[in-house]
């Protein structure tokens, strides 16, 4: 007899979001777009039949906290714009009930700020959410000029295809303001976001992008890598972490120039021992190279020069 393929359970996620129109609506778009593939069972609080629904981060929190039980995992989406107990909020989510806590999916100043970095890398700090509509997207004929947070706005079909500029902007973002992020809590950042890490969890995409500088390490968990400028000789070195043989061509470096072209640097196939080190050079700099991106299994780092 054949025997039945073993159905997966569905993975159930709650999210609890701010506001009643925009962040919900797009959550629900996007929940639309995976249930059918079945592998996670989303729910979205407000939905249309909730009377009062909580607006605010402690409140949301609460509500997350309370659906805790019923779900694989619970998510609360909110930002800053104006209110003040965000630390209260953040300690809340992370005291855990029956080992689970609540993620949280945080935009500062707003969740506008999300919206803005699928059209450009942005890391203006912004008082209000109006500031970026009135500044960024009324402005810009080709970003979003009718957007508006007031009505049910149905903002993902707008968003969709450039979700994966989103993903790596709010990346860069953060890497920009690495500083900061090592001395304060991510509440008092301006700007900051992480909602694309609920995003790139609702869309299963594996890929993980991070942003680096030149000298810094790069830590793709097996390998670690660093890229250094020697002389206009642009150098990787290349440590070994793991207990197996690693090949250096397991690796992918490519140069991306000012004008957005990409081309894949040619490295010649080297074995690195377990625990051993290799220093190549990669290219002579060019003058309109302004990235370097390195990839490895499902990690990209792009690499500011």
């Amino acid at each position: 007899a054949m025997s039945k393929k073993k159905r997966i359970p569905r993975t159930t996620i709650f999210i609890a979001c701010e506001g009643s129109n925009t962040e919900p609506i797009y959550f629900e778009r996007i929940k639309e777009k995976v249930e059918d593939s079945n592998l996670l069972a989303i729910t979205i609080y407000p939905d249309q039949s909730e009377e009062n629904p909580k607006t605010h981060a402690l409140g949301l929190v609460e509500v997350a906290r309370n659906r805790i039980d019923d779900f694989d995992e619970v998510w609360a989406v909110f930002d800053k714009n104006g209110y003040t107990k965000h630390e209260e909020a953040f300690a809340l989510a992370n005291r855990k009930i029956n080992g689970k806590k609540v993620n949280i999916a945080f935009s500062s100043i707003a969740f506008e700020h999300w919206v803005l970095l699928h059209f450009e890398k942005n890391n203006t700090a912004y008082e209000k959410s109006k500031h970026i509509e009135d500044n960024k997207f009324k402005t810009n004929e080709t970003y979003y000029p009718d957007y508006s947070k007031r009505a049910t706005v149905d903002i993902y079909p707008m968003l969709q295809s450039r979700t994966k500029t989103a993903i790596q902007n709010a990346s860069w973002l953060r890497f920009r303001q690495k500083n900061e992020l090592e001395t304060k809590p991510i509440y008092e950042i301006n700007p900051y976001t992480d909602v694309d890490v609920l995003v790139r969890r609702l869309l299963d995409i594996e890929e993980v992008i991070e942003w680096s500088g030149i000298g810094e390490r790069l830590d793709f968990k097996k390998v670690q890598v660093m890229l250094n400028l020697e002389n206009n000789d642009l150098r990787a070195e290349i440590y070994n972490c793991h207990s197996a043989l690693l090949i250096s061509i397991q690796l992918a470096f490519s140069t991306i120039h000012s004008d957005a072209t990409e081309i894949q640097l040619q490295v010649e196939q080297q074995r690195i021992e377990a625990n051993q080190a290799l220093a190549i050079i990669l290219c002579q700099r060019a003058e309109d190279v302004c990235l370097i991106k390195v990839v490895f299994e499902a990690k990209t780092y792009f690499v500011e020069l």
